[in-house]
């Protein structure tokens, strides 16, 4: 196993070398995200950037999320109910998030600028300790990004290349000429999988809510969660809330609206016009590639984590 990934590692670095002098400015249009904060402190060898997140909590019955999760996981309840007071005790929080990850740094080297629209499970019991919470993340969309797809490989996420609208910034507002929809975040993405047509395979529709009912400490135990898709590696990404990323003038926003997805997964399709949610930016700290066992009792998720 450990000579696979240090293969992928070695593979990784050389193939996003390759994809970092093939980029071409002004293919993409530029982001308005805010640059790494992380890279003076950490430096260019560890993984860090700035990802900006719409982050949508799709309820559905906890008998379907059961049937959704491999049966050899168990699902933590008690930890998300802790953290979402009044939830009924016979839902479950489905995660829908697309981000943006700008500005990304790791192995001496600069890498692009990528998008992704994923869907996961969290408060899963992975390793059957009925403490520590991951995410399972069956299924991704990406835009034409080999570096994301080699690293999410190895995670055993089913990756699906796409192309999504707009390019570069799915988390900006809709200006007023766009009518009807001014105000609203938008995102459409169609798989190249399933070739181009009219209807997108997936999309997202927020507008700015003033409130919601998902808490700010939900959103931060729940994206600190380690992710995998296979159960055996896992990436621990660290979000970090106190730079000046999700300060004043970039306070986190919570937004409600539609989310859908037609999945080339049968199993794992969304259909909702009752998502609720967050906007915000991050600066992150990723630590690729670790074995799931060794995050048995991973603290990083805060508070609700073992209930």
């Amino acid at each position: 196993m450990f000579s696979t990934i240090s293969s992928s590692l070695l593979a990784l670095g050389t193939l996003t070398s390759l994809v970092s002098s093939l980029v071409i400015p002004g293919i993409t249009p530029p982001s308005q995200s805010q640059p790494d904060p992380l890279l003076s402190i950490y430096g260019p060898l560890p993984v860090t950037a700035t990802i900006n997140s719409t982050f949508a909590v799709v309820p559905i019955s906890l008998s379907e999320a059961r049937e959704r999760i491999p049966s050899q996981y168990g699902i933590l309840t008690a930890a998300y109910q802790a953290l979402l007071p009044g939830w009924p005790s016979d839902m479950y929080p489905l995660i829908v998030t697309i981000g943006l990850e700008h500005d990304i740094h790791g192995f001496l080297i600069d890498i692009p600028d990528f998008t992704s629209f994923r869907i996961s499970y969290p408060f899963v019991d992975l390793l059957n300790d009925n403490h520590t919470s991951f995410l399972y993340s069956p299924f991704e969309f990406m835009n034409v990004s080999p570096v994301g797809v080699l690293g999410l490989d190895v995670y055993g996420v089913s990756t699906f290349l796409a192309t999504n609208n707009p390019p570069s910034d799915p988390y900006a507002y809709i200006s007023a000429s766009h009518s009807p929809a001014p105000g609203e975040v938008f995102s459409n993405w169609n798989s190249l999988a399933l070739g181009e047509t009219n209807f997108p395979t997936a999309s997202m529709k927020l507008t700015p809510s003033g409130t919601t009912d998902i808490p700010w400490n939900f959103v931060r135990n729940v994206t600190n969660q380690p992710f995998t898709g296979n159960g055996l590696i896992c990436d621990n990404q660290i979000r970090i809330f106190n730079t000046s990323l999700t300060a004043a003038p970039y306070d986190p926003v919570p937004v409600t609206g539609t989310v859908y997805l037609n999945s080339i997964l049968s199993d794992q399709k969304v259909n909702t016009n009752n998502a609720k949610g967050w906007l915000f930016a991050a600066a992150f700290l990723e630590n690729n590639f670790i074995p799931c066992g060794l995050l048995q009792g991973y603290s990083g998720t805060g508070s609700g984590d073992s209930q």
